[in-house]
């Protein structure tokens, strides 16, 4: 599938298929960006083998965001994409066998997606999150019981937040069964059920509180901030591109130093100055950034701009098809 094909069914997905949670897209900017961390969470399945041992496995590569609502999970919502050619039984002709057509097929098909649709309480740490669960070309909903185990946070803006659920889907129901599965089904050889697991550590990171780096040299970022009080943004654009034209060396002049000014013009109500301090950070350096593209969608948002919101999601999803955030953002929208 090209990357226009796939782009294009992705963007009909998230605006089509997940409805809005609420009917003002500014809500977004109510909600907290949680990024699932793959490296300190697990997405695991297991099947059982002759009706009694288990075979286990895992997905080496997926990623995921909540849209955190602090004051009422249940207003929240949350998309995970995974790569499905990252398959891992520990065995690796099993494991071939999973990726192709008979099962995943994994080169037409080598993202399942899942987006929520509701959150419902169970109680105070306890919900259930429903939603469609895409996998190959069939798509059904699912219900995810979860628990919320708490958060923790190690710095100024620096966040954790914890999670863990499971569930049990059929894979006849995904088209995840072959004609060899028909004939052994009697022995039970492998079952329809399939037990999902999910360890989640979500990294809550607010860029309005992170302090600048000018430990070496000075930032950028907390420079503008100086102009921006004193003499406005247009000014603070003025000047960073004579410091940038005239001293490069003499500040730092990494990305996320303008990012962080933008959020923090937006956490103050200047929503304006935030989308032209954000456009800086779109060009600076040479590879588009995806972070960027994302300050900005946020600060079009803020400032009512809900086309240019949305441009900026499309962008996202043009540096990659799969990022979870565009699509969290463009539900939204």
């Amino acid at each position: 599938m090209g990357l226009n094909a796939l782009l294009s069914g992705l963007l009909t997905f998230s605006l089509a298929s997940a409805p809005a949670v609420e009917d003002d897209p500014s809500a977004i900017l109510g909600r907290q960006i949680v990024r699932i961390d793959p490296f300190h969470s697990v997405l695991s399945f297991s099947v059982t083998h002759f009706g009694f041992t288990r075979v286990r496995g895992q997905f080496g590569k997926w990623s995921g965001t909540i849209l955190w609502d602090k004051e009422d999970f249940t207003g929240s919502s949350m998309t995970i994409v995974i790569d499905v050619r990252t398959v891992d039984t520990g065995m690796e002709r099993r494991d071939d066998d999973l990726r192709s057509d008979q099962f995943f097929d994994a080169e037409r098909f080598p993202i399942a997606v899942f987006r929520s649709t509701r959150i419902e309480s169970e109680d105070e740490d306890d919900f259930i999150a429903y939603g469609d669960l895409t996998i190959r070309d069939v798509t059904r909903e699912i219900a995810i019981p979860f628990s919320f185990l708490g958060t923790r946070e190690f710095a100024p803006g620096f966040g954790r937040v914890f999670g863990s659920g499971s569930l049990t889907i059929s894979r006849e129901d995904f088209g995840l069964a072959n004609a060899v599965d028909q004939i052994a089904s009697s022995l039970a050889v492998v079952s329809d059920d399939v037990d999902l697991e999910i360890e989640i550590q979500g990294a809550a990171v607010d860029l309005s509180k992170i302090a600048f780096n000018s430990q070496q040299k000075p930032s950028i970022g907390e420079t503008l901030t100086e102009v921006v009080a004193k003499e406005g943004a247009d000014a603070a654009v003025q000047r960073f591109y004579a410091l940038r034209e005239e001293e490069p060396g003499a500040y730092n002049f990494n990305r996320v130093e303008v990012v962080k000014l933008s959020y923090r013009l937006r956490a103050a109500g200047q929503n304006d100055d935030a989308v032209k301090i954000g456009l800086l950070a779109l060009e600076m350096d040479e590879e588009p950034s995806r972070d960027a593209h994302a300050t900005l969608v946020l600060a079009y948002l803020g400032a009512g701009d809900r086309d240019k919101a949305v441009e900026h999601c499309q962008a996202m999803l043009e540096l990659d098809p799969h990022d979870s955030l565009a699509m969290e953002f463009l539900r939204w929208l």
